[in-house]
Formats: C-alpha cells, structure tokens, sequence
C-alpha cells in the first residue's frame, strides 16, 4: 500500500541525499505496517525494549568510533616520531 510506495521513494532519495533517511519515524512505521498486516503484537518487541537495543547499538557505535579514533591519533604519533627519528639521522 501507501506505506511501502513511501517508503520505496524515500529509499530512492536517501541514495541521492541520506539525510532523508531520518525523516520517516521507522519504528512507528514498522509498527503500523504490523499492525495493518494483522501480525500478532507478541511477534513484535515492546518500546521499552526497542529503546533499550537502540541505547545499545549507538553506545557500541560510539565505542567503536572512539577506538578507530585512538588508532588513527596512535598512527599519526608513531609516524610523527619516525619522521622526527629520520631526519635526526640525517644531521
């Protein structure tokens, strides 16, 4: 229906521009789409629940940005000091 032609448009869009991604509320949606398509509620988690797994998934996100961070800051000081190394042995 309605819902997933939207949803496929915003699709499109999102490749061009993904900041249309944020636009639709994919919880409710995806709630909804259930609910029109009769499953079950016991088949779906609760918000409490959803809520809980998002906090989850965006502080591993978080986690891991900061963990790539540290690396490239580490690289970038272990290839400082050996460029200040080779050009001591060059004086």
């Amino acid at each position: 229906g309605s819902i997933e032609r939207w949803v496929g448009s915003v699709a499109q869009l999102g490749e061009i521009n993904p900041q249309v991604m944020d636009i639709p509320d994919w919880d409710a949606m995806t709630r909804e789409l259930a609910s029109l398509l009769g499953v079950p509620s016991k088949l779906t988690n609760p918000q409490s629940k959803v809520t809980a797994i998002h906090q989850r998934k965006a502080e591993m996100q978080a986690q891991q940005h900061q963990i790539a961070t540290e690396q490239a800051q580490g690289e970038a000081m272990k290839a400082q000091g050996e460029g200040q190394q080779a050009m001591q042995e060059n004086t």
